[in-house]
């Protein structure tokens, strides 16, 4: 590896939860084991059952995960964006294959992580054992949240509760929320048909809750879509 990629995963994976509480000789040791991905677009990283070694760190670009249903359709498990960890879980799991399929999305730079050696740092320190289950224990919490949202609530819940959380923990101080995948890969995401997420979306728009702008849309009334999301609650 150049310098200049040992400090760009220095900086990048330094800020993960994972590995922040390593100390200078684990995160080193860990670093000889790293190495870059380079990903076009409709690259495959891994496919669901391939023989699982690594964990990895989206350091650019957009990678999603999904399985195949039984009659062949796609089920869209998770959107990664940079600066997320992924496949971390299936150190645990008893496994030694990966349970989804990795694609990216748009070009994209993944940082791969050797799992061996992440493990048997964990044998060694308590301390990074409690940070990693406490970022898994947080993974835990915001899978069984989506697994109430797409069990218990109806489809325009659902489309206007990931608009807010989109807007609040993806785009932060954005007025318009800019859709950065496509409304197909969204309403994948939701359990919803792309028909019925472009009905909401009209729905709303002429409830002037929201104004639709192509791959933007901006939140006109939050306050009326917080609304809809109390009274599904109630």
């Amino acid at each position: 590896m150049t310098q200049e990629l040992t400090l760009l995963l220095q900086k990048q994976l330094q800020a993960t939860s994972l590995l922040k509480s390593l100390n200078k000789e684990q995160f080193a040791r860990l670093l000889k084991t790293c190495r870059i991905h380079t990903l076009q677009e409709g690259q495959f990283l891994f496919h669901q059952h391939d023989t699982f070694y690594n964990f990895y760190l989206l350091s650019s670009g957009m990678v999603k995960l999904f399985r195949l249903t039984p009659n062949g359709s796609e089920k869209v498990i998770e959107i990664i964006r940079v600066g997320q960890v992924f496949a971390e879980a299936v150190m645990f799991m008893g496994v030694r294959q990966y349970p989804v399929n990795a694609v990216a999305i748009k070009n994209s730079k993944v940082i791969s992580i050797q799992s061996d050696i992440y493990k048997e740092i964990l044998q060694e320190s308590p301390e990074v054992c409690f940070n990693l289950l406490g970022d898994l224990s947080q993974r835990m919490h915001r899978r069984l949240n989506e697994i109430e949202r797409l069990s218990l609530h109806n489809a325009t819940f659902r489309l206007v509760n990931y608009l807010l959380d989109f807007k609040k923990n993806i785009q932060q101080g954005r007025e318009d929320i800019h859709l950065d995948v496509s409304k197909q890969i969204i309403a994948s995401q939701l359990a919803i048909t792309p028909e019925t997420f472009s009905r909401i979306l009209k729905q709303l728009s002429n409830k002037q809750l929201i104004e639709i702008y192509d791959d933007r849309i901006h939140l006109i009334n939050e306050a009326g879509l917080l609304n809809i999301i109390e009274n599904e609650l109630a």
